[in-house]
């Protein structure tokens, strides 16, 4: 599939997120800790939004390879 802006922001996030829970876990005190949890919400809004695009590129692939729907005229078969 096509690489959009959002998957480059959810492999960053991840990226970030992890980066900022190991600075956490080295840091102590109370920056360490605010450092560790907000990495761990940027890893999970990542993930989150990862599983989203995940699931509308299964979407759009499964629509994709829909046939489409033959429309039959009625113009000499008996309806009634």
């Amino acid at each position: 599939m096509r690489t959009s802006f959002l998957h480059l922001a959810t492999w960053a996030g991840l990226a970030g997120g992890a980066c900022m829970m190991v600075a956490g876990w080295v840091f102590s005190g109370e920056l360490g800790s605010m450092l560790a949890g907000y990495g761990l919400l940027f890893v999970l809004a990542s993930a989150y939004l990862g599983a989203g695009l995940a699931i509308r590129d299964r979407v759009r692939a499964a629509a994709a390879r829909q046939r489409p729907v033959e429309r039959q005229s009625l113009l000499g078969r008996r309806v009634f």
